[in-house]
């Protein structure tokens, strides 16, 4: 995805409503299809970053086949960027202006910074978007620069602990007062107030759309904002990474209190949602998983685990996506521990884009993969829902029914090629289940963990 365009050919700006700051930005756009970068410049720009260049961002099947829409407020990115939608152009022009005036963001150093790093930037996305969404140097550094300060401020919007919307106004406000432009902040105030309180208004769906596959950005362009917006920095702190992470306490799957290693550089949001939810030293970092077939076993229904003397038993600790079965040599026999299904909080399309992230990328594990795969072989019909809810899996107050929960999985099995599995886990999962079935009191312990063991 490489695609770039002199400035004497570059589509008109007709819908875009003149400012002084939109014609100041665009004017420094129409200049980055006349640049031409030096072969200096452009090696300083790949030194300076080593996580761009390598394909982390993916168009989510469906999108290229029937252009299916899947985001409900705002579009990030170029994979599927529309306008008509409730944060459109319009709304992150306003954004941009609050962080040019309010913060003194440097546009013209983060254009230049960007246009260096142009090619690598492209490569992050798969070369079917260019195909399906082509788009010239100045459209592209401009959804760099525009969607990048939609999400900082979107997340320090988010970030406040039980903050109502007038509070985070006033934090807004008081960092403008220490920066000591008066006019400046008679101008915002209005404006402040208006952004502040349409994203409270629909901050569960602008969090879930920041986690679809198709809706990414390079990570490095949110850390290149933040550098160059110093008093931005100070108001929300230096790391990104842990103002998403508050924001994504309200998502589902819990947070794992005990974290991997975290990898050198994060490819986007939705990896750092990832690596927070996959069970502890279970998280693949650069090491790429080979394609190879299945072995032939077939994973057993909950009801036929009860019906083999297996206990079923909610897990309370550890990965909310890990599931154990542990074989052990006490009189209780064996279990199955399966963390809490909160159905009716987890959202379909970000479970689909995690496991597609995990089906394309190849370089973070298997960990949700092999979780859907595991509830969709478990959970084959309503007895086996219903044992889940007896044993507290599945909380009896959803209001949702059986044949939800069992389709929810069943269709993100959909995702899931069938040579997706690694051997070392799936043998590890083999050998328990024989030994229920060879006898349900065995000498030694044996243990499972969805196929997770490495």
């Amino acid at each position: 995805m490489s695609r770039r365009r002199d400035g004497s050919g570059s589509s008109t700006d007709d819908e875009i409503i003149p400012s002084e700051e939109r014609v100041r930005t665009l004017s420094r756009l129409m200049m980055m299809d006349d640049k031409s970068d030096t072969e200096e410049d452009i090696a300083e720009a790949l030194i300076s970053d080593n996580s761009l260049g390598h394909t982390s961002i993916f168009m989510f099947p469906a999108l290229m086949e029937i252009r299916q829409q899947r985001a409900k407020v705002v579009t990030i990115g170029p994979c599927d960027h529309k306008d008509k939608m409730l944060f459109g152009l319009d709304y992150k022009w306003q954004v941009l202006k609050l962080m040019t005036q309010g913060f003194q963001l440097d546009t013209g150093k983060f254009l230049i910074n960007m246009a260096k790093k142009e090619i690598e930037l492209r490569k992050c996305y798969e070369e079917e978007v260019e195909e399906v969404y082509p788009m010239f140097t100045k459209d592209f550094l401009q959804i760099m620069l525009l969607d990048g300060c939609f999400i900082l401020f979107a997340l320090k919007c988010f970030n406040g602990r039980n903050q109502s919307s007038l509070d985070t106004v006033e934090s807004f406000l008081s960092t403008f007062r220490r920066l000591g432009n008066a006019i400046v902040i008679r101008q915002l105030i209005t404006n402040v107030k208006n952004l502040v309180s349409q994203l409270e208004m629909h901050k569960e769906s602008v969090i879930c759309d920041f986690l679809l596959m198709e809706n990414q950005i390079p990570f490095s362009v949110l850390q290149e904002l933040l550098y160059l917006c110093p008093a931005f920095r100070d108001f929300v702190g230096s790391s990104i990474k842990d103002l998403a992470l508050s924001c994504f306490k309200c998502v589902r799957p819990k947070m794992n209190k005990e974290l991997s290693e975290q990898p050198e550089e994060f490819l986007h949001l939705l990896d750092v949602f990832h690596w927070s939810r996959v069970p502890k030293d279970k998280y693949k970092i650069d090491n790429p998983i080979k394609n190879q077939t299945m072995p032939s076993v077939r994973m057993l229904r909950a009801a036929e685990f009860h019906s083999s003397g297996v206990r079923l038993k909610r897990k309370k600790s550890g990965s909310y996506i890990d599931v154990v079965l542990k074989n052990s040599s006490s009189k209780k026999g064996c279990v199955l521990k399966v963390p809490k299904i909160d159905i009716k909080n987890y959202q379909f399309f970000i479970f689909e884009s995690l496991v597609t992230f995990e089906e394309r990328y190849k370089k973070r594990g298997v960990c949700f993969r092999a979780f859907v795969e595991c509830m969709a072989s478990l959970l084959v019909s309503e007895n086996d829902a219903k044992l889940f809810q007896k044993c507290g899996i599945i909380p009896k107050d959803t209001n949702t029914s059986d044949d939800y929960v069992i389709k929810f999985f069943h269709q993100l099995r959909h995702c899931i090629k069938p040579v997706a599995m690694m051997p070392h886990p799936y043998e590890g999962y083999k050998n328990a289940v024989d030994g229920v079935h060879e006898t349900v009191e065995k000498s030694k312990t044996t243990e499972a963990r969805c196929w997770f063991r490495v």
